[in-house]
């Protein structure tokens, strides 16, 4: 049976969003898998959180290379994405767990602002945790502080590692577990970002057999993957020709 025009209209108005959603999710996760930064920053997207994922991922990119002043702009812009949806949507979660990264982000340019975005982005966590209490995006932010610093400062691979996997395993409500779904399918994403740091746990806690198995399961889902190549070679996050800072 043919679909009048009118029909037509309504499933394209219905599908859209979504479809456009993943595009725009896959088409930054891409370009950072890939650590292209100037086709990641062209990107003209509608979506505001994939705006605002699109600056954490430059950021991404510009910290470890010490290009402060472009690292600076990129979150800078990406909190004005996240507080302006906030101030509309208080409650939406994933505006306040990328407002929570982009202000950890700003800790680590001028870690002098611990008192306005270190305690800010400590609130934003907390309160997407009690919203969504199984969310993996705050397991990862969580998990990656746990990886990152020091045992004096808190500091624990191994329960990074255990928060990690059970992210990994969370069912959505049609019972797929994250780590299987679709990249960016439903606003899924850092499916990559946990096994790699899965990965970064169990070699810091000397398992290398279960990290090289977390670092392969992230290339699968993202091939050549940039981040997890240097995971894998056991480097951190910076570019073997980093500029000279510019700041």
């Amino acid at each position: 049976m043919n679909l009048t025009r009118a029909a037509v209209l309504a499933l394209l108005l219905f599908i859209t969003p979504k479809v456009l959603a993943d595009a725009e999710c896959l088409a930054v996760e891409q370009a950072f898998a890939s650590n292209e930064v100037e086709k990641l920053a062209a990107l003209t997207l509608q979506n505001p959180q994939w705006q605002a994922l699109q600056q954490f991922r430059l950021a991404a990119i510009y910290i470890p290379a010490e290009q402060n002043r472009l690292a600076r702009q990129a979150v800078k812009a990406g909190l004005v994405i996240t507080n302006k949806a906030l101030q509309t949507s208080p409650d939406n979660v994933e505006m306040l767990l990328l407002g929570a990264m982009l202000d950890g982000q700003m800790l680590l340019i001028s870690p002098w602002r611990f008192l306005h975005n270190g305690r800010r982005g400590l609130k934003r966590l907390r309160s997407a945790e009690r919203l969504d209490h199984n969310n993996p995006r705050a397991a990862l932010i969580r998990g990656t502080a746990l990886v990152v610093l020091p045992a004096f400062f808190g500091g624990n691979a191994r329960s990074a590692q255990q928060m990690f996997a059970q992210a990994l395993t969370v069912t959505d409500t049609h019972g797929k577990r994250f780590a299987d779904s679709e990249l960016c399918s439903r606003g899924a994403w850092a499916q990559v970002d946990l096994l790699n740091w899965l990965g970064r746990a169990h070699a810091k806690l000397d398992e290398h057999a279960a990290a090289a198995a977390a670092y392969q399961q992230a290339l699968q889902r993202s091939p050549d993957n940039h981040w997890v190549q240097l995971a894998i070679e056991g480097r951190g996050y910076n570019w073997d020709n980093a500029p000279e800072p510019d700041f």
